[in-house]
């Protein structure tokens, strides 16, 4: 069971940081949780000052029933797309790009006793 805390938002999926920034600027705490690791440069700078504040923690993770190491498929020039199933990527039609680009995702779960494990 999760334990979940007041005040806080996990935005599981985060991609460019839209939800992100709604709930912050509505007063929550944010643990944002993105996959992707092409967009944590963009997500870090964005909310370079939230970070530091403290009400946002961003974590370059995915969330599994088990921690492992899997394929990470990149959908490039459409970043809602990227996906560790790569037939999803796939999935979105003619816009997709001729090459994919594929990268290492680290895996973690949510354990019983803690609201987020870091790794």
């Amino acid at each position: 069971m999760l334990h979940l805390q007041d005040g806080l938002v996990y935005d599981v999926g985060a991609n460019n940081g839209d939800d992100t920034a709604y709930y912050l600027f509505k007063g929550y705490r944010v643990l944002a949780i993105e996959a992707d690791p092409s967009l944590m440069d963009e997500l870090n700078a964005r909310f370079a000052a939230e970070v530091a504040g403290g009400q946002l923690q961003i974590l370059n993770i995915a969330l599994a029933p088990t921690r492992r190491v899997a394929q990470f498929y990149i959908c490039e020039g459409y970043s809602l797309w990227n996906s560790f199933d790569r037939e999803d990527c796939l999935a979105y039609g003619p816009h997709g790009p001729p090459g994919w680009t594929s990268n290492a995702g680290l895996c973690a779960m949510f354990s019983r006793n803690t609201a987020c494990r870091t790794i």
